[in-house]
């Protein structure tokens, strides 16, 4: 069984340490912190439709990441776990849009 080892170094010459995550040689990493990712599911219970653009804030797994959507002033829709099939990177041919969120 593959083990993912997290740990904090200090470089030689340095004296600030760093947080660093080692992952397992096969895994690979589809999305990392911080990348735009569009929504493939609908997910009513957050207010969120296909299509809803949202930011990667942590991942967790090869396979599982937090994201964050936000309006578009900059409120906090919804912060959720997803899998990695229900998202996918944004592309050069998407273009952003505004929609109202459905009344509570």
């Amino acid at each position: 069984m593959a083990e993912i080892v997290t740990v904090w170094i200090i470089l030689a010459g340095e004296d600030t340490p760093r947080f660093v995550t080692a992952y397992p040689k096969d895994w690979i990493m589809r999305f990392h912190e911080f990348d735009t990712v569009v929504l493939q599911v609908d997910m009513p219970s957050h207010g969120l439709k296909t299509g809803d653009v949202g930011a990667v804030v942590q991942v967790y797994l090869k396979d599982a990441v937090e994201v964050e959507f936000v309006t578009a002033s900059g409120r906090t829709q919804a912060l959720v776990t997803l899998a990695t099939a229900s998202i996918r990177p944004v592309s050069p041919k998407d273009i952003l849009a505004v929609r109202q969120l459905d009344a509570a």
